[in-house]
């Protein structure tokens, strides 16, 4: 049996128990990379000025009802059947995502394959990401003061060289985590994880198989963001070099790397001496293996799916558009489908958008019923919400009630529009003579679109650029030459820890931005040592509505998701995020 326990926020740990015992820009479709000059707004019409608009953080009644999608559900083996071993998966990878480093912003989402190859210490349940499950880790204890975790490790857990996995070697991981060396290659910045350690302030290996890690103070979301699939155990002789992941893969994951061609496939074969094992005691992984077949191009990989070339989509999203399309050329296909998280735009702390008047008129006037048509069809659940919300099986967000009663999610009317436009005329802002720089990504070009369009309407110039990949839009917003950016995904976790604070709370390595709001830091900081639950709740709520009331860090639309699987396929299981659990291809096997 592998134990998994639902996350219990330290507080309910430290009121039942001294020790707790074991009992979680994803990427889209690539298109090349265009740039564009500045692009003229269309005139702009007179209408007479409406009342100004106020709101409050205070949840407002409801005034519409959405109509929810239900949370993803795992694909059980029918009860009774026995899973079948043998056979090679051939799935479809969407890229490359070199150097196979998820320490690197520029290949966090390679755990499309990677998690095939690494294992965590602590994983999230790919179904439920407010779920652990030991991994790496037999079982872990937590001090009766919160401070000091206690690491287990399996002790018949082995790489694929043959050596045991040791403390030393989890150590050598989280202090690269901790202590992010200089970029090899340079452009492998290695902070991923640094927020997920941050709370460490020491680390020792008590014996081969025991960790002990202390943490400044009880923290509520440490144990939950210590197992997001990022965080993986590489062997030690991958040094500073991140290339070395590639150029010599030995890891504790289900399956051992028997060939590479870059770009084109990754060729697996399963490893004897896997250490997990299935809820029923059965060795895994089932697979003999997978092959990864890096296609890029949606076309091909349609074609690749529908004349039976590829066994899944089961990666990243495969695209929406073709969900119809495959059903009826290929009938005995599963397509599953979700919405999933939500992205959310940012703004540059600089002139104009460092006056927070000139930030609400922005919010005022961007439709985002509009932009939600954009995306994948508008098939995903609207409202979006900062955190899952209720509606989608979530635990902190904002209720879709309260969401749809914000300037601009319940619709932009002519008012909405002049009151907008008599606020920036206010602030001393011509729109049409500002340029806004949006740096965006490729893989959501539409939305990016739709979001240029709405600046556009507004008034304003507007110059958008496309990069090729997430991590590349990184790197350009690192440089801070942007004024607008939309961001795409990347949560892996239920929790506001996750990516949200990285990008909003002051001094954070991914506060592109330079935001500085007291209020957010403060409650950033209360919700943290928030060991009730129903407190934390409160807190992480009146945090999600400040950084939309200072306009800050916005939602503005759901994604949805689609895997096509080929009949065979069984015992794939359906992640609630981008990134998940489920894309570690070991309890999936073939009915043929």
């Amino acid at each position: 049996m592998r134990p998994r326990f639902r996350i219990v926020w330290v507080a309910a740990v430290l009121a039942l128990i001294a020790a707790l015992v074991v009992t979680a820009c994803g990427g889209d479709e690539d298109e090349p990379t265009p740039t564009r000059g500045p692009t003229a707004a269309p005139p702009t019409a007179t209408t007479a000025p409406a009342p100004t608009a106020t709101r409050t953080p205070v949840p407002p009644p409801a005034t519409a009802t959405p109509v929810p999608i239900a949370p993803p559900t795992p694909t059980p083996t029918p009860q009774g059947v026995e899973p079948k071993r043998g056979g090679v998966l051939r799935a479809r990878s969407l890229r490359d995502f070199e150097p196979w480093d998820t320490y690197a912003v520029t290949s966090q989402f390679s755990v499309e394959h990677t998690l095939n190859i690494w294992s965590n210490l602590i994983a999230l349940k790919a179904e439920e990401p407010g779920t652990l499950e030991a991994d790496l880790a037999e079982r872990w204890e937590l001090s009766s003061d919160g401070t000091v975790l206690t690491i287990f490790l399996v002790k018949t857990a082995k790489w694929h060289n043959g050596q045991p996995f040791t403390a030393q070697d989890a150590l050598f991981n989280l202090d690269r985590a901790k202590n992010p060396p200089p970029p090899s290659p340079p452009t492998a910045i290695l902070n991923v994880n640094l927020s997920r350690v941050r709370p460490i302030t020491k680390m020792e290996a008590v014996d081969a198989s025991t960790l002990r890690l202390t943490i400044e103070k009880p923290s509520a979301s440490f144990l939950a963001n210590f197992a997001a699939p990022f965080l993986l155990m590489y062997h030690p002789s991958l040094g500073k070099d991140s290339s070395n992941a590639i150029k010599n893969p030995i890891g504790t994951g289900p399956f051992v790397v028997t060939d590479y061609k870059a770009q084109n496939t990754l060729t697996t074969k399963r490893f004897e001496s896997y250490h997990r094992k299935d809820e029923r005691g059965r060795a895994l992984p089932f697979l003999d293996g997978v092959e990864f077949q890096f296609i890029t191009d949606v076309n091909t990989a349609r074609a690749a799916f529908r004349t039976g070339r590829l066994d899944c989509g089961c990666g990243f999203d495969f695209t929406f558009q073709f969900g119809n399309e495959l059903k009826s050329s290929v009938p005995d296909a599963k397509i599953l489908t979700f919405s999933r998280d939500s992205f959310a735009y940012y703004l540059n702390n600089r002139a104009p958008w460092d006056n927070l008047q000139v930030r609400k008129a922005v919010m005022m006037m961007m439709d985002f019923k509009e932009v939600h048509t954009l995306d994948r069809g508008g098939l995903s659940f609207y409202p979006p919400s900062i955190m899952l919300g209720p509606e989608s099986g979530g635990r902190w967000g904002l209720p879709a009630s309260e969401m749809l009663a914000l300037p601009g999610f319940k619709g932009v009317t002519e008012a909405d529009r002049a009151e907008g436009r008599r606020i920036l005329t206010a602030a001393g802002v011509d729109p049409s003579k500002v340029t806004v720089k949006i740096q965006s990504t490729a893989n959501f070009p539409d939305v990016s679109q739709g979001l240029e369009a709405q600046f556009r309407k507004m008034g304003f110039q507007t110059n958008l650029i496309l990069t090729a990949t997430g991590g590349q839009l990184s790197s350009s917003l690192m440089a801070g030459d942007f004024d607008f950016s939309g961001l795409f995904g990347g949560r892996v976790i239920d929790d506001i820890s996750d990516t949200v604070l990285d990008y909003t709370v002051t001094g954070r390595p991914r506060n592109y931005g330079k935001w500085s709001d007291a209020e957010v830091d403060r409650l950033a900081a209360d919700q943290e040592g928030a060991l009730d639950p129903n407190r934390r709740k409160l807190l992480v709520q009146n945090l999600q509505r400040r950084l939309i009331d200072q306009s800050i860090f916005v939602p503005f639309v759901n994604s949805f998701s689609t895997w096509p699987l080929q009949k065979p396929v069984e015992g794939f299981r359906q992640g609630r995020f981008a990134v998940h659990m489920g894309l570690r291809m070991d309890t999936i096997w073939l009915n043929k």
